[in-house]
């Protein structure tokens, strides 16, 4: 089966890559290649557990529209 199922495992080598790249560059006090920066940061992790969390008050509260 080609497609998605191909690419899955690189992708995730992808994400470690630039992840332990980005590592080493700030443990040696170099600057970090931006190409290597596309990789969630617990920022982007916070702002996913906010946005479920006004899901779930929005769903407790008839729909209504929540501040995230």
């Amino acid at each position: 089966m080609a497609g998605h199922p191909e690419g899955f495992p690189e992708g995730f080598g992808n994400i470690y890559k630039d992840a332990a790249e980005a590592i080493a560059a700030r443990i040696a006090g170099r600057p970090v290649d931006p190409l290597a920066l596309h990789f969630r940061t617990s920022a982007d992790g916070l702002a996913g557990v906010l946005f479920v969390d006004a899901m779930i008050r929005s769903s407790n509260n008839n729909s209504s529209w929540e501040k995230i």
